[in-house]
């Protein structure tokens, strides 16, 4: 009678008080209290109507992933109904850039043909998964979400199950990024859609080879960086600017000599021709650091943050290396 009791209240509790919180969108990096922030997410691998599927698929896609069940009579068809009409809002070219995925944590009654059944109800796109209780609580766990089974025997489903409601956007490369509250409208999830949909400024194809910088006396205050830079697409482009950690200024140089004198110049701009490159060394073009905030010795790395005229900006690390002697070309 005691233990029939205490059952009764356990899951009055879990019905009436537990209440799971949908964590509201935000970036994974954005705040130190982020609601995602300790939701690492990551790959896995669980069960279709066609086979298994891993996240690692869909790589180079962003990834709408929604953790539900079919039974469910209202919030899974809401955000389901939410996703399809973000899918249908996006251009055909933006389109093949995402996939939805819905896993059940049923996986009891929702088979993988019933799933795929249910979830093309919605949308011809979206994709159903499921998998052993072991692989779906390790999932929920690491997307930051949660689920639980009640039973239930004065229904006729003889169980529920409570869940968070959140939809979570992965990036191309497989990372957790954003989580969707419940019943998020489409038009907001397709313009966070887009801001990640946006192609890549072409300098981020740029071939950044041989980067290094001058070791300098004890007390100098100024040094140079040098690399070379190869553009391997069609697009001119153009270095205009670069800072470090290590030095106050970082400023874009280049030697012009006249009339036997070498004289350094500040310039606005290091231009990178389509299939060319831009060769930054001694004697010519440079990276000068101006104001270094510590001895630059052998072995040293040097943290280099590129900005280019797309927009586009690149991180590089330049090894510190010895002074060395400039060799002209031997003559013929």
């Amino acid at each position: 009678m005691i233990a029939s009791v205490a059952l009764v209240a356990v899951l009055a509790w879990l019905w009436f008080g537990w209440q799971p919180q949908a964590p509201q969108p935000a970036r994974l990096n954005a705040e130190p209290d982020s609601a995602l922030e300790s939701a690492p997410g990551g790959d896995f691998v669980l069960q279709s109507a066609d086979g298994p599927v891993a996240l690692a698929d869909f790589r180079g896609q962003l990834v709408l992933l929604y953790f539900g069940y079919t039974a469910c009579p209202d919030v899974c068809p809401t955000n389901l109904a939410m996703l399809a009409a973000t899918l249908r809002a996006l251009e055909p070219q933006e389109r093949a850039r995402v996939q939805a995925l819905f896993v059940s944590v049923d996986p009891q009654r929702d088979h993988p043909a019933h799933l795929k059944q249910y979830v093309e109800y919605f949308h011809p796109d979206i994709l159903g998964l499921t998998g052993t209780e072991a692989e779906l609580n390790a999932l929920t766990q690491r997307y930051g979400a949660v689920y639980r089974r009640v039973e239930d025997e004065d229904s006729a489903l003889g169980y529920l199950i409570d869940h968070s409601a959140a939809t979570y956007l992965i990036d191309t490369q497989g990372q957790l990024r954003e989580a969707f509250a419940h019943a998020t409208a489409p038009e907001q999830m397709l313009a966070t859609l887009r801001t990640y949909l946006k192609p890549a400024p072409a300098s981020q194809a740029l071939l950044l080879e041989d980067v290094y910088a001058r070791a300098v006396p004890p007390g100098q205050q100024n040094s140079a960086v040098f690399m070379r830079l190869r553009n391997p697409t069609q697009q001119p482009l153009a270095l205009i600017g670069a800072s470090s950690s290590v030095a106050q200024v970082v400023e874009l140089h280049t030697h012009v000599q006249q009339d036997g004198v070498m004289k350094m110049r500040r310039i606005e701009q290091i231009p990178i021709p389509v299939q060319g490159e831009a060769v930054l060394q001694p004697g010519g073009l440079h990276l000068m650091l101006i104001g270094l905030k510590q001895p630059l010795t052998v072995g040293d790395a040097v943290d280099v943050q590129l900005r280019f005229d797309d927009g586009g900006e690149r991180a590089v690390t330049a090894d510190t290396r010895r002074i060395m002697p400039m060799h002209k070309p031997a003559a013929h």
